[in-house]
């Protein structure tokens, strides 16, 4: 009974805006470190399709290492998502040029879990 009541209790603990951003970092660190799959998990089935289809593609056949990520900007919005700001950092293995990027990603909530539902970048390099 008494553990029961602390799972409730360490459940129920974070904010909304604080699960929002448990599930940006826990994202975007799966990305940084080409975790794709569990990234994948944190994605709306659709957005999840078209990753895990594209992923031979983005990751340049598994050339793509990423560098580093800074989550810059978190903007609610009126119909209860979130527009995220995310500046990534990133080189291939066959080169040494340090390439660089802004991307906005759109989370929502589906059945309470905040998930990814579309990423797009905003200035290309």
């Amino acid at each position: 009974m008494i553990l029961s009541t602390l799972l409730a209790a360490c459940a129920g603990g974070l904010s909304d805006s604080d699960q929002l951003a448990e599930a940006i970092s826990h994202f975007n660190d799966d990305v940084r470190w080409g975790n794709y799959e569990s990234a994948s998990l944190l994605m709306a089935p659709a957005a999840r399709r078209a990753f895990l289809g594209n992923l031979n593609e983005t990751t340049h056949g598994g050339e793509l290492q990423s560098a580093d990520y800074e989550v810059v900007g978190i903007a609610p919005q009126r119909n209860g998502g979130a527009l995220v700001r995310v500046d990534r950092a990133w080189y291939l293995l066959s080169d040494s040029e340090l390439h660089r990027g802004s991307f906005v990603q759109r989370w929502e909530r589906h059945d309470g879990d905040w998930l990814m539902v579309g990423e797009r970048e905003l200035s290309p390099n």
